[in-house]
């Protein structure tokens, strides 16, 4: 199984980026966008995990105590940047700090349960798109705008199964926050 552990975004927001998204498709061809669907803001990937696993990943996930936030989403932007755009995404805006903090809980516990610790700082995000290498033309419409705001009650762990129309996401476990 390949796994990772998410925030799910919005329905109001989930509705903006799509709308956004549908007039960036426009003239814009190679770049492979993410189905409505798909939209989420990952906090840890785990990649391919046993099944056998499954239980002791959830009861470490299960034991995580983070009080329930807001973050907004806005601005757009490129990795690894806006020179060789191969990912094209919606910014996360976290004041607080909450969603960092959150997501370094999560490192702990799954390193806790075997999983290598992160060694880059997370970066929070939504992909809105994957770039070939022949879209670069696409960095000229990188807009400012602003997605919305929500409040962040719970975290989930998901499987991703590859496709080559993109991956289809299965939610596991939803871990409601609590402080």
């Amino acid at each position: 199984m390949r796994l990772f552990v998410a925030l799910d975004v919005s329905a109001e927001i989930r509705e903006q980026l799509v709308a956004f998204m549908a007039k960036s498709k426009q003239g814009a061809p190679g770049i492979r966008f993410v189905r409505p669907e798909g939209l989420h803001i990952t906090l840890k990937f785990l990649g391919r995990t046993p099944a056998c696993e499954i239980d002791e990943i959830t009861s470490a996930l299960d034991r995580i105590c983070h009080p329930v936030f807001r973050l907004s989403v806005a601005e757009t932007g490129f990795f690894p940047d806006r020179k060789r755009p191969r990912i094209f995404w919606a910014g996360i805006k976290d004041a607080g700090g909450s969603a960092v903090r959150l997501a370094a809980n999560i490192d702990h516990a799954c390193t806790l349960v075997g999983f290598a610790p992160e060694v880059n700082s997370w970066q929070p995000h939504i992909t809105l798109a994957r770039l070939g290498r022949k879209s670069s033309s696409f960095t000229a419409r990188s807009q400012s705008p602003s997605f919305g705001m929500m409040m962040v009650t719970e975290f989930h762990l998901y499987e991703s199964t590859l496709h080559p129309q993109g991956s289809i996401y299965r939610k596991i476990a939803s871990f409601p926050l609590k402080p």
